[in-house]
């Protein structure tokens, strides 16, 4: 049997030895009651940066659109066209049909 030193390596018998503790640094944020957690946040979406619903939300017109067949057809036809334009940009990866293409400089 030799002495512990620093270069010794020891290991428990079993995980139940184990206690896992957060740094100092840990975190964890009341999401109920934070005035910095977006309540209308989807975790769902693929977007990562999402607007507040409560200043950016556009369901209002939305709806207007969808009850009327002509402007809703066109828009639908609006998304087709773009998702046909969209397709023929090959270098775009991550390219969204609801959404402007974003083209930088570089790819001009």
């Amino acid at each position: 049997m030799h002495p512990v030193s620093v270069w010794t390596y020891l290991q428990p018998v079993n995980d139940a030895h184990i206690t896992y503790q957060p740094s100092s640094k840990w975190s964890e944020p009341d999401l109920d009651n934070s005035n910095w957690v977006n309540k209308d946040y989807e975790p769902n979406s693929e977007e990562a940066i999402q607007p507040k619903k409560t200043l950016y939300s556009n369901d209002a017109a939305f709806n207007k659109i969808k009850n009327n067949k002509e402007a809703f057809a066109l828009y639908n036809a609006l998304i087709d066209s773009m998702d046909k334009s969209l397709s023929k940009l090959s270098f775009l990866t991550h390219s969204n049909k609801y959404r402007l293409p974003q083209m930088t400089a570089r790819t001009m």
